[in-house]
């Protein structure tokens, strides 16, 4: 009802108006009687009303002793198209607890019969039966109760239905102590019958956390089923199953941050790399990491590729070779205390062509320059895109004199650079702005002119990347200086990284062009 005032003639007097407004109000459910089904006492009543996705409490205990370790089966069957859904409990002594959660497809009016069994009974017995259930039909994405699955409690609420690349998180704890350690399997089941998707976790004590994506050909309709069992167990144990939709999403997927247990990226890994092309893959290790080794498994075989971890961070510029065009697999395995290496997950990525890009590369890698003297730095744009706004930083006793500030497509310039100092070493940085490509460095090392002894040592590296060169410094110091040769016509650019002294090799990324 609304109530409203107006001015009802010219001498001012007020009068009050209702308007009725009628709306029609939903029935209120009703509880099913206790008595329809002799035997059973539920925790709360059955209501004879529901909407879809709604769930369904189905907790209680059976009275008869005799059943207990028995089954007990809740059978739905749709009044109209005769469907049935049946869902059967195992006895916990004489106790059952689980849920019964209709689609939105499902709604309607149902008949629910119940029948009980004990142990080593042929057949289950009739209990009772109440016609005329309704299921209202509801939208909305379903979320399953977060102890949905018998002895598994998620650590909130889980939906349904995600979209590919959206990441879905399986997070939670077994209930059953003996279960300890041992491992738990989402399986993903596909309607369509092909490209069944497995998800094995190992627990750490009772808890256990994965987190997952669903690539573009992945979307579909699946029937999730989760199974468990304890260490050293040959096989697992069915838990329960739901159907859960995976809906086409767009783009390139990006795979999060913390998507790999035990380190955090600083940025998203794109699932399509480009080929030829670096990608910074930097970020932190947990307490306790102290190494990190990447595979890439394509058709031409398995590339291990070790990333140095020095105080908590790492960082490596990940570029994929020519043969690694098309699908790879990515393994991620984490150095523990103990020298061992442990799976932190994997995903399916991509090697891609990549798109047209400005490329700067510096003709050197060092010079040698009297005081005053200057001397030209050859740059190139190597790439297919203009390279514009270059910008100059120099350290040490160095000065640009002239510079380029763009190059296009193909083009070469140089940078002009002058030493003002007596002696020491500085560092050029040059980079393009835009962020396309990493920073190139060269060492600009001012010495006098003089006679000095060189020494070229040509050593290869052995199976772990490390190679070895002693130097006797107390006869004088050393200049140590770097060579890099085009191994392949493709590879045009070789990473590094290196440390110079004793002990592991550090994360120290160095681009040498």
């Amino acid at each position: 009802m609304r109530a409203r005032f107006f001015r009802g003639d010219s001498w001012g007097r007020w009068m009050l108006a209702f308007a009725f407004l009628f709306l029609p109000l939903p029935l209120m459910a009703d509880s099913i009687p206790e008595e329809t089904f002799p035997g059973i006492a539920l925790d709360s009543p059955l209501q004879d009303r529901y909407g879809s996705g709604e769930a369904v409490v189905l907790k209680g205990v059976v009275s008869d002793a005799s059943k207990a370790g028995g089954q007990i089966l809740f059978r739905f069957a749709h009044q109209v198209s005769g469907e049935e859904m049946r869902v059967f409990f195992n006895l916990e002594g004489n106790r059952f607890e689980g849920y019964q959660i209709f689609r939105h497809s499902e709604a309607g009016t149902y008949d629910l019969e119940v029948f009980l069994g004990g142990v080593g009974e042929s057949q289950l017995a009739f209990v009772g039966r109440y016609a005329g259930l309704k299921i209202n039909r509801e939208e909305g994405v379903i979320l399953l109760p977060a102890d949905y699955f018998a002895g598994v409690v998620f650590d909130e609420e889980w939906p349904t239905a995600y979209r590919t690349g959206e990441e879905v998180t399986l997070r939670g704890e077994v209930g059953d102590p003996e279960i300890e350690d041992g491992q738990i399997l989402f399986n993903f089941l596909p309607r369509s019958g092909e490209g069944e998707i497995s998800v094995y976790i190992d627990l750490e004590g009772v808890r256990f956390s994965r987190r997952h994506l669903f690539l573009h050909e992945e979307s579909g309709t699946y029937d999730l089923e989760v199974f468990m069992g304890r260490p050293g167990a040959p096989s697992l144990g069915f838990v329960g199953r739901y159907q859960v939709e995976i809906e086409p999403g767009s783009g390139v997927i990006q795979i999060p941050r913390g998507f790999f247990p035990g380190l955090t990226m600083d940025s998203s890994l794109p699932a399509e790399l480009p080929i030829g092309r670096s990608h910074v893959f930097a970020g932190t290790v947990d307490a306790g990491i102290h190494g990190i080794s990447l595979e890439l498994e394509s058709t031409a075989g398995v590339r291990q590729i070790p990333v140095g971890v020095e105080n908590s961070r790492f960082s490596l510029p990940l570029r994929l070779r020519e043969e690694e065009r098309g699908a790879l697999g990515l393994r991620i395995f984490v150095e523990m205390e103990d020298g061992k290496y442990k799976q932190s997950g994997s995903f399916e990525i991509k090697g891609v062509d990549p798109l047209p890009a400005a490329r700067l590369t510096v003709g050197v890698l060092g010079v040698s320059l009297l005081v005053g003297e200057a001397r030209g730095i050859p740059l190139a744009n190597e790439g297919e895109m203009p390279l514009d706004g270059l910008e100059y930083d120099i350290e040490g006793p160095f000065a640009v004199v002239a510079s380029p500030s763009s190059l296009g497509a193909g083009e070469t310039g140089e940078v002009l650079v002058r030493y003002d100092g007596r002696e020491g070493q500085g560092w050029l940085r040059l980079w393009e702005t835009g962020g396309q490509t990493l920073p190139r460095q060269v060492a600009l090392n001012g010495i006098e002119r003089g006679d000095f002894e060189s020494i070229y040592a040509h050593r290869r590296a052995n199976g772990d990347g490390h190679m070895e060169i002693v130097l006797d410094f107390t006869q004088g110091d050393h200049v140590l200086v770097l060579y890099s040769g085009q191994m392949d016509p493709s590879e045009t650019e070789l990473d590094y990284s290196f440390k110079i002294g004793g002990g592991e090799p550090g994360a120290k990324g160095v681009v040498v062009a």
